[in-house]
This record gives structure tokens, sequence and C-alpha cells, in this order.
């Protein structure tokens, strides 16, 4: 996953700048929930550009617990209004927190936002778009149609915690429901 992860934090590096510019100061925190037993704290933080390390906490202690485990770690230290979810191997738009204040400036009761996906091959090549196809209210009937990329407001997480270890895997879909 190191090839991956270098890519990751080069597009958190890109948001961060981003949002930077368009607000006129930081307000994006990156935590990240290692669970990797291969990686220590110092090696994952070797991986992420320099300009990075004022916004990175990194939680790992060596064993692997679990991605539920791992997460409900994080959200404790995440002092935000909103958090966002990344996996080690995904790739996140500069421009998501624009888009996604546009949409919160609209929808200021919402608490979930799922976004679509884009897969692309490894030299960045668009393979194809996974667009919401369904409404949301048919979301449980369909399957586990949520976006990969999500954004829950702190008072939805406060109100759903812990995430429950046995379902690793989908421990974010009542979320989404």
């Amino acid at each position: 996953h190191e090839h991956f992860f270098h890519r990751c934090a080069r597009s958190v590096e890109s948001l961060i700048e981003a949002d930077r510019q368009a607000n006129g100061r930081n307000r994006i925190q990156w935590i990240i929930a290692n669970d990797d037993s291969n990686y220590s704290s110092h090696q994952l933080l070797s991986m992420i550009p320099a300009m990075l390390i004022p916004f990175v906490r990194v939680l790992s202690d060596g064993a692997n617990k679990g991605i539920a485990t791992r997460l409900n770690e994080a959200i404790t230290q995440a002092d935000s209004e909103w958090i966002l979810f990344l996996d080690c191997d995904d790739l996140i738009g500069a421009n998501a927190t624009l888009v996604l204040d546009y949409y919160l400036s609209r929808f200021p009761q919402c608490r979930y936002i799922s976004s679509a996906m884009t897969d692309i091959d490894a030299q960045d090549r668009i393979l194809r778009f996974r667009r919401h196809i369904v409404p949301p209210s048919t979301l449980f009937h369909n399957g586990m149609v949520a976006g990969h990329l999500k954004a829950i407001r702190h008072d939805l997480i406060a109100e759903l915690l812990p995430y429950v270890p046995e379902f690793s895997g989908c421990q974010d879909y009542d979320f989404a429901l």
C-alpha cells in the first residue's frame, strides 16, 4: 500500500492547499488511523509531504485492531464539525471541500454526504464513473450503494458510535441509512 499511501497524501496536500486558498485559513486536520503493523508512525510520517506535517496526527501502536476499532479511536481525536473518511488507497479531489461547502449551504440540516466514485488506473486514466443511480430513499432496498467517500457531521457520529467490530467492512452503513 505504500505507493497508494504516497498518492493519497499528495491528494490531501492539494486539498488542504486549495481549501486554505478558498477560505483564507486552515480548517483541515488529517488523522491517520494506522492498522498496519508493518508501518510505524515514524514510517508513515516520512511518507507525508513536509507541508502536511503540521496538519497530521498518526494513531499507531503497532497492533492490528481492525477497521472499526481504529475508526472509533480516530473519531474521538477529531474536533471538526464534519469528518471525511479516506482509505489509504483513495485520492480526494482538491475541490472536495468547496463542493461540500456548496451542498452544506443548500442543505444545512444534512448530516451525511456520500460521493460517487471515479475508478482510475495507475496512470490516473479514468476507467469509469460510479454514479448514484437510485434515490437515497431506496438505499436499504438496493444494497450497499452508499458512496465510498463520505462526510459525516460530528453530531450524527456521536449519536451512532461506537462502530461495532463485528460489522467491519460495513461499519458505517447505518450512518447512510
